[in-house]
């Protein structure tokens, strides 16, 4: 069992959840970023247009926002060209979600070890039709893809 009080100094509980594409995800075009924020941004290799994407990205957080530019490099280009054209191309049902509801797998969380007590956590990404496993230091090409033991799947929409 984990307490409590382990969490905080790891994770961030600062802000609220938001759904990714909502409204609420990005802040209006019309707000401004700090010059300082934008130009340690554009400082790390980045072009003025990517730290602005990233900014409202993350609403704002310059942390979240250096983070995600970096997690998100080989995408940058086709992700800012996709927000482009993608007005709202989706068709909405009447609950007002949008999506066809159909998904597909994309990673997920399992345990290696001998209990809950012992061991640690990995995981498993499907990237370009393979399973890549992340296991501390250690990333490789997974040759048995242990899908039935994760603890938590994570799946995006098609």
């Amino acid at each position: 069992m984990i307490s409590v009080s382990y969490f905080p100094g790891y994770l961030d509980f600062g802000d609220p959840f938001v759904v990714p594409g909502s409204s609420a995800a990005k802040p209006s075009s019309s707000e401004s970023f700090s010059e300082e924020s934008l130009s340690m941004l554009t400082s790390m290799g980045f072009s003025q247009e990517q730290a602005i994407f990233a900014m409202k990205q993350t609403s704002g957080n310059l942390e979240r926002a250096a983070d995600w530019l970096f997690s998100h490099m080989s995408q940058l280009d086709s992700l800012m060209a996709s927000e482009q054209s993608e007005v709202n191309q989706q068709t909405t049902d009447e609950e007002g979600l949008s999506g066809t509801g159909k998904y597909r797998i994309k990673a997920f969380i399992s345990h290696i070890g001998p209990s809950a007590h012992a061991g640690h956590y990995v995981c498993h990404i499907l990237k370009d039709g393979k399973w890549i496993f992340f296991n501390d230091r250690k990333v490789a090409l997974s040759q048995k893809v242990p899908r039935d033991f994760a603890y938590i799947y994570v799946f995006e929409s098609i």
